[in-house]
């Protein structure tokens, strides 16, 4: 998971693609990305919204040094009151997300820019949602 969401090349692809669905992902192409199998299987656990303006989120406890155009999130695994096994469950993103993330996700354009979580993914925090800051290069 952590090469697929740390790939330069896949990172500024996600930058301009298409912000459609019911999380943001529909239009990413994993083709595009630097395992495309791995991206099919893990694609349902993406979330991606642009930010209001850009701005910084908070990785690792830190705000990002850079603004921000929009986040891509790697949701954590379920939490006990979320479900995930029907097609209508899989669109949901409060089925990925919670706390603050959930309140700041919204499509095409997120609530507000109150994201936070972790750089990597840890097998020591599993539900940690894993963040990454997309740079709006043009």
């Amino acid at each position: 998971m952590n090469a697929l969401t740390s790939d330069t090349t896949f990172l500024a692809y996600l930058a301009t693609v298409n912000i459609s669905g019911s999380k943001g992902t529909d239009a990413i192409d994993c083709v595009q990305a630097p395992h495309p199998a791995f991206c099919q299987h893990w694609r349902e656990m993406l979330l991606l919204t642009a930010l209001p303006a850009p701005a910084s989120v908070i990785v690792d406890g830190s705000p990002t040094e850079t603004a921000c155009a929009r986040v891509l999130i790697f949701s954590g695994s379920r939490s006990p009151q979320q479900q995930r096994k029907t097609e209508t469950d899989k669109s949901r993103p409060e089925n990925y997300l919670e706390g603050q993330n959930l309140a700041a996700f919204s499509l095409p354009v997120a609530r507000h820019a109150g994201f936070a979580g972790m750089s990597a993914f840890s097998a020591q925090n599993p539900a940690a949602d894993t963040l990454r800051c997309l740079i709006d290069d043009e």
